[in-house]
């Protein structure tokens, strides 16, 4: 178990420069959080949180981060508080990368992603990172960034995945989001946040 609240960056990135084609995201687990080229992170034990398809109103979950320098932005860990659930093994699922110029707005949508989730295989991700790896994604320094995923099929039973948060506002720059059920609507948490991490091209 996890005693201490961690929140941290790795400089040592480079300026990138924006695209628009829909890519494919691919997902891996992982004991550790990500040490390599690390922009963002935070990790503090916690609570389990869930992302679901239209249930309990938390269709769509993310994180924001606030970018300390210009880089590319290659992957975004989440740690998991419960193994994949049968409805989502597999499932197709969406990645959407806002920037704003403030974590309280989600801002414009500067990168829209596709992939499937873990597969049975690797569905045994209790206490585990499971890693994003996405198509290089732009990012500004000092501009606030959101990371949000959605599953893409409705009413699927057991189509969740649990991920650790945090209140106590540990990581000062940024917070939890979440959206309605339609996948509107969207809220954030001033006080609560995601054990995440965001790595970028060294």
């Amino acid at each position: 178990m996890r005693s201490k609240c961690k929140a941290g960056a790795v400089v040592g990135i480079i300026c990138g420069v924006a695209f628009g084609l829909m890519a494919e995201v691919t997902v891996s687990k992982q004991p550790k959080m990500p040490a390599e080229n690390v922009l963002a992170s935070y990790d503090c034990a916690g609570t389990g949180y869930s992302l679901r398809n239209n249930q309990d109103g938390k269709r769509d979950i993310g994180q924001s981060f606030r970018a300390p320098k210009a880089a590319k932005m290659t992957a975004f860990s989440l740690l998991a508080l419960g193994n994949v659930q049968r409805g989502a093994i597999d499932a197709p699922f969406t990645v959407t990368v806002y920037e704003s110029s403030s974590q309280s707005t989600l801002g414009k949508v500067i990168s829209t992603q596709n992939g499937k989730f873990l597969g049975s295989r690797n569905s045994q991700v209790t206490g585990q990172w499971i890693v994003f790896s996405l198509e290089p994604v732009s990012l500004n320094e000092g501009k606030s960034y959101t990371i949000m995923l959605s599953f893409d099929n409705m009413a699927i039973p057991n189509q969740h995945q649990i991920f650790n948060h945090a209140g106590g506002s540990g990581y000062a720059d940024g917070r939890l989001w979440q959206s309605r059920v339609d996948g509107n609507g969207f809220s954030n948490s001033q006080v609560n946040d995601f054990s995440f991490c965001v790595q970028v091209q060294p």
